[in-house]
Parts: structure tokens; sequence; C-alpha cells
């Protein structure tokens, strides 16, 4: 399992945690109905990620340069409007699987 190496700095010590983890933090206090939409997203992140889990697809894309994680977001913003989906499935799909959105499972990271 890779370890994510959180709060890196001078005011906060260093702390490590799994994805799976950092996943099931982040359910905890929402909605029933709101854990089961974004992990239907997480898992659709995770197959087109060719991913095991959608753990591993959070941690491939936090373990890589900020680069390379964009542009692995935009590659698969880009498969999904090509696939026709809608703008807003597109964005929640995205919300769910961008470490930097203020709204998707990574976001308390």
């Amino acid at each position: 399992m890779t370890e994510l190496v959180l709060f890196k700095g001078a005011s906060r010590p260093a702390r490590t945690l799994d994805a799976e983890t950092l996943i099931e933090r982040w359910q905890e206090g929402r909605s029933p109905h709101t854990v089961r939409a974004y992990g239907r997203d997480l898992a659709h992140f995770a197959r087109w990620s060719e991913a095991a889990a959608p753990g591993e697809a959070i941690t491939r894309l936090l373990t890589g340069s900020m680069g390379e994680a964009n542009e692995r977001l935009h590659a698969y913003r880009g498969a999904m409007l090509d696939a026709g989906l809608a703008p807003a499935t597109v964005n929640r799909r995205l919300s769910a699987s961008a470490p930097s959105s203020s709204s998707g499972a990574p976001s308390g990271w």
C-alpha cells in the first residue's frame, strides 16, 4: 500500500494515511445518498484508470506530480465528454476524483 504524506511543513507534523482510509474519513457525516453517488463516481474513475479500486486510482493521482495529476484528470474529462456525458455528470465525477476539488472526496486530505 502506498502511503500519502499529508501536511508536510513547519506548522503541522507530517502524517501518512492510505487512500482508502482517507475516503472513509471523508464519508463520515455525509448523507448516505451523497456517499453512494460519490462512491459510484470514484468507481467509474477507477475503472477508467484501470485501477483495482478507487483508493488505488486516487493514490496514483496523489503520488504523481501535480502536472501528471492535472494531465490525467484532463484526459478523464475528455474521455467523458467524448462519450457524450452531460457536462453536469462530467463535473460531478471530476469533483469526486480531483484532489484539489472543494466538494470531492479527496478535498479534506
